[in-house]
């Protein structure tokens, strides 16, 4: 016979303060940027490294409201880096957990099973955004704090669409050494790629054109690559659907150097394969 199926793991509890019903009154009211570990006590008997000071854990939160027009967009908390491992609750909802503290994250809000709007003010329409910060560890060789200590923190809001992913760009760059001149500073033989990560928002997703522009120094066009057709499916999660463009070979190329920082500028846009309308 069989073995006996095993039983499921238990829900992991919900810690109080993610709860939107949990006091916090009594908290310290912080603006962002903000690092925790400093409101903790100097000692020698802790690492140098850390400027004598504690490796801890500390709770976030924050209150607010999601006006009625907001409803059936695409809302997301984009995180500029919070340090080091992070646990995101919306209304008592375990949301998403991000453990490199040096990288932009986002959450999305929306499409929470908890979400509140209203225009009323009442508390019953009050959404709550708690956030679990682990820094206990540290990466480092040099003091590194705790929390959104030194990045911004966005509420992005946007119609829902096929787009581009967050941080979903990637230009890459080929050059052969036989190439490159004798000073360093230019190529006869370049090659570039558009590496393009798409999300879609909407349920029903959407069949889309994927074209990439590369732009000189000045702002005008050298290369295009496309148009790609591109059918993405609705309400798209990581990891997303990767696309490559290849733009023709750059006969005459700026090379990056400190003699010559030269810059090139990579635009992609996506549009509605069937109406030509520009998503993003």
């Amino acid at each position: 016979m069989p073995p006996p199926p095993m039983p499921s793991p238990s829900p992991v509890p919900i810690a109080p303060p993610a709860r939107p019903a949990f006091n916090d009154s009594d908290w310290d009211a912080v603006d962002l940027p903000h690092d925790f570990l400093r409101g903790g006590q100097y000692s020698e008997h802790n690492s140098e490294d850390n400027a004598f000071l504690p490796r801890n854990t500390s709770w976030y939160r924050k209150n607010f409201f999601l006006p009625t027009s907001m409803q059936g967009k695409s809302i997301w908390v984009r995180f500029g880096g919070i340090f080091h491992a992070t646990r995101a609750y919306f209304n008592g909802q375990a949301l998403q957990v991000h453990s490199e503290g040096y990288t932009q994250w986002q959450v999305r809000l929306d499409n929470a099973t908890t979400v509140h709007y209203g225009d009323s003010g009442s508390d019953s329409e009050s959404n709550v955004l708690a956030l679990f910060v682990d820094a206990t560890e540290s990466s480092s060789w040099w003091y590194m704090g705790g929390g959104p200590f030194a990045q911004d923190v966005e509420l992005v809001v946007h119609e829902p669409s096929t787009h581009v992913a967050f941080d979903g760009v990637y230009g890459i760059a080929n050059v052969s050494l036989s190439d490159v001149s004798d000073d360093g500073l230019t190529s006869s033989g370049a090659e570039v790629q558009a590496v393009v990560e798409l999300q879609s928002d909407s349920t029903a997703g959407a069949t889309v054109s994927l074209t990439a522009s590369l732009l000189d120094e000045a702002g005008m066009q050298i290369a295009t690559a496309g148009p790609m057709v591109v059918k993405i499916p609705g309400n798209t999660s990581p990891p997303f659907p990767r696309m490559k463009l290849v733009f023709s070979r750059l006969s005459n190329a700026s090379l990056w150097s400190i003699q010559q920082p030269y810059l090139y500028t990579m635009a992609i846009t996506v549009s509605d394969q069937s109406t030509s309308a520009v998503l993003d």
